[in-house]
């Protein structure tokens, strides 16, 4: 199951993978892989773990020096019956059946992107590690960081790992990983309506507290420039963030 998770380049099911990969290694027919899913006793996380450890291990020494991507996120997941488990009314900004909302799962996924090399250039991979299914007592925020900090105990701390994410994810049980794991760096997005202020100002050699924090920025005020290559803008400010508890972002 495991291989045929990193040679698909996309896993829609159990039966598409026996398909396309198992039935080709394995004389294993595809209902001792629905037995062995379902079954209450098998730690599913240990799949998780083989997944991250031989993706790992597929990297050339060569290109230890690259940094390794793992990126969260949700989706909606419709469904058309009422008899599913965990099955509730889910907004999804991205719907198109002329709702919002939707009947269905919520899962929250964890995907890696590691280096190799193709025709002599660097191409990254990705992988899916798992899914957690969102039932309302957990956070997606505690499934999130659930899922990353099991992937991060698998890898070396030689390897530079960027955690990637949307604005709803960079706070709480997220946010805490970075200072956890001292391999680990977020990129993400942030609302924008995020407060950011500009580093605090010298000492003045007067009485009273230094300034914590500079004076508010607008992001008008972070000048952007044509970058190298591509066809947008960038743009890099200093700040600090009520994200990160008072440091630099």
């Amino acid at each position: 199951m495991v291989i045929s998770i990193l040679t698909l380049d996309i896993f829609r099911s159990v039966r598409f993978a026996h398909s396309h990969v198992i039935s080709r290694l394995s004389d294993t027919p595809l209902n001792a892989f629905y037995y062995t899913l379902k079954t209450d006793a098998y730690d599913h996380s240990t799949w998780n773990d083989v997944t991250v450890s031989k993706a790992v291990r597929t990297v050339p020494n060569t290109l230890a020096y690259q940094p390794i991507f793992l990126s969260i996120d949700d989706t909606m997941i419709e469904k058309s019956g009422k008899r599913f488990e965990l099955c509730s009314k889910l907004y999804d900004h991205a719907a198109h059946n002329g709702s919002n909302y939707l009947n269905g799962h919520c899962m929250v996924s964890l995907l890696l992107s590691f280096p190799v090399y193709q025709d002599g250039k660097i191409l990254y991979l990705s992988v899916l590690v798992g899914y957690r299914l969102w039932d309302k007592e957990t956070s997606k925020l505690a499934l999130a960081a659930d899922l990353v900090a099991q992937a991060m105990k698998v890898m070396d701390s030689k390897h530079q790992v960027i955690l990637l994410c949307d604005s709803w994810y960079p706070k709480a049980e997220v946010v805490a990983l970075v200072e956890q794991f001292d391999n680990l760096e977020m990129v993400c997005n942030a609302r924008v309506d995020t407060a950011l202020y500009g580093l605090p100002p010298a000492k003045t050699g007067k009485k009273g507290r230094t300034r914590k924090r500079g004076n508010r920025i607008q992001l008008d005020e972070i000048v952007l420039g044509d970058p190298i290559s591509g066809d947008w803008l960038i743009g890099m400010m200093p700040v600090i963030t009520n994200l990160w508890k008072g440091k630099r972002s």
